[in-house]
């Protein structure tokens, strides 16, 4: 266990597998599903969290205005992240997000929206693969301690920075999706959110109108990937996995 990965499993303070220079994807997936149901029954929400140094960094970011780093103290200040989350309006932040992706692309010939194309379909998680296709070499699997999976992003903190939201803005966005969708957190790695749904989008309309959404919430997906929105929304039709980058 390298000295990241024990400062996160530290910080969590909860239940977990972990995984070393495993090469088998399923296995680490097949495991993830199983803890999913089981902590359906239990109450808590299990994440798949690839080990880092920046993201071992972010938690420690997340925790730096604590006078002391007890268990009672990070309890705290998640809790009252939480409460912030819950302040937030979705659709202020959405607007707010829009402005500011029009202001960036004010000076250029600029339009992403493209034709609904794709097939979609994707049900197999990949967040925590290198650019190389290896998996990472630690993975964990954390229960986390809560029935409400749409709070992951502020137990396990990343974001804040370029136009990566912040963990409470993360939070109160995967509130609304959990609700409206049955989505949830499954992987995070220092840049990647992963997200489990429950009830995928079935039609074209639907699919475009959560492409947009997801293009204000993470605009990378489109125009580092995917390319147009119609793209996004065509591969978003019947799949159960939802992929989130930043740059």
């Amino acid at each position: 266990m390298t000295s990241n990965c024990k400062q996160i499993i530290d910080f969590l303070g909860c239940e977990y597998i972990l995984f070393e220079n495993e090469t088998d994807l399923k296995k680490i997936t097949d495991k993830y599903s199983e803890l999913r149901e089981k902590g359906k029954k239990e109450g808590f929400t299990p994440l798949m969290i690839a080990v880092s140094d920046n993201l071992a960094e972010m938690a420690e970011f997340f925790c730096e205005e604590l006078d002391e780093l007890t268990p009672e103290a990070i309890a705290k200040r998640r809790e009252e992240t939480v409460k912030q989350s819950l302040e937030i309006n979705v659709n202020d932040f959405f607007l707010r997000a829009k402005d500011e992706l029009a202001e960036i692309f004010e000076d250029e010939d600029y339009d992403n929206a493209g034709e609904f194309e794709g097939e979609g379909g994707i049900n197999t998680f990949s967040g925590f693969c290198s650019y190389d296709g290896k998996l990472e070499k630690e993975i964990l699997i954390a229960n986390i301690p809560t029935d409400k999976p749409w709070e992951l992003p502020i137990y396990v903190p990343m974001g804040g920075f370029n136009s990566c939201p912040s963990p409470e803005e993360q939070a109160a966005v995967f509130k609304y999706w959990y609700e409206k969708y049955g989505a949830y957190p499954a992987c995070v790695t220092y840049d990647i959110w992963e997200m489990f749904c429950e009830r995928p989008v079935k039609d074209e309309k639907s699919a475009l109108e959560l492409a947009n959404e997801m293009y204000l919430f993470c605009n990378d997906i489109v125009d580092q990937g995917t390319e147009t929105i119609g793209r996004l929304a065509g591969s978003l039709v019947n799949s159960s996995v939802w992929f989130f980058w930043w740059d």
